[in-house]
């Protein structure tokens, strides 16, 4: 084995054991920065726990941190109508001139987010923003300019969307992802039934049926037994109308310390001493 080859696959083994180092690093920096929010925060760090909240975790690491935004995001009484304000603050900046990039930016984000986001009040949210059908640019014009960029979907579309991906029984028979403008409108029929409480919904891998009341609030119950648990979605139990308070979701995890997985760096040193080893061989054969 030339000695390029050894170099190039000992670069490759440090890369992988720092890219877990640089992933605990991660949900240590967010649980802090989680911990160490107000009691009432700012639109901007709904905005934040938001983002947190739907991120895809592939760790009991990082699973965790999206189960603690989940947890102190909910317990924010109206969260969705104050994000909703939030996307709303961010469209008049754009309007009158503060920037196209970061006002669909920030909504792409957001109603991704929510998708993964199981809470009646990500309903409500993505429900009211169904009628949003306003483009930021003219998508033909885009087309025909070659621009070398994705053109934003209006936030209706992004809603739509991401309710696909949220609800059991959608009135589409299509994946979220292939949706066009034509797929609003039966998302938009199915929420005018489910705002007025005339129709209950239920999210994926959850056993809760939930349904509005005509002052906003919601009622819940448990439906058959409890499905498998989808791994999008680490956020267990029935989501309450009264929120937890805020001390009991900092005081639950204030003390807590990841300690990182020493699987990594066990398989990391094995493969640095094959390595070695082949490395010592082919000097001794020469």
């Amino acid at each position: 084995m030339k000695v390029a080859h050894i170099f190039e696959m000992l670069v490759i083994c440090c890369s992988l054991i720092d890219s877990n180092a640089l992933g605990n690093q991660w949900s240590e920096e967010r649980i802090g920065i989680i911990n160490s929010l107000p009691e009432n925060p700012s639109r901007d760090e709904i905005a934040m726990l938001t983002q947190i909240a739907g991120v895809k975790s592939h760790t009991q690491e990082g699973a965790e941190v999206v189960k603690l935004a989940f947890d102190r995001l909910t317990s924010i009484p109206d969260f969705d109508r104050e994000l909703a304000q939030y996307l709303r603050d961010q469209r008049s900046k754009w309007k009158s001139g503060g920037g196209e990039n970061a006002y669909n930016s920030c909504r792409d984000d957001i109603f991704d987010s929510l998708g993964r986001i199981p809470h009646p009040g990500s309903v409500r949210l993505l429900g009211d923003f169904l009628p949003d059908m306003e483009w930021t640019q003219d998508p033909i014009q885009h087309l025909m300019g070659d621009a070398d960029y994705t053109i934003t979907s209006p936030n209706g579309l992004l809603a739509a969307c991401s309710l696909g991906e949220l609800i059991n029984e959608s009135p589409l028979h299509k994946k979220p992802g292939n949706y066009l403008e034509q797929d609003v409108l039966p998302w938009r029929d199915w929420y005018q039934e489910v705002k007025t409480g005339r129709k209950a919904f239920s999210f994926k891998g959850k056993n809760i049926e939930y349904r509005f009341n005509s002052n906003g609030t919601w009622t819940s119950k448990v439906i058959g037994k409890s499905p498998n648990k989808d791994s999008r979605f680490p956020h267990d139990g029935v989501v309450r109308e009264k929120k937890s308070t805020v001390a009991a979701a900092d005081n639950l995890q204030a003390n807590k310390t990841i300690t990182p997985a020493p699987w990594p760096w066990i398989v990391g040193g094995v493969l640095v001493s094959g390595i070695l080893a082949l490395l010592i061989r082919g000097f001794k054969s020469k």
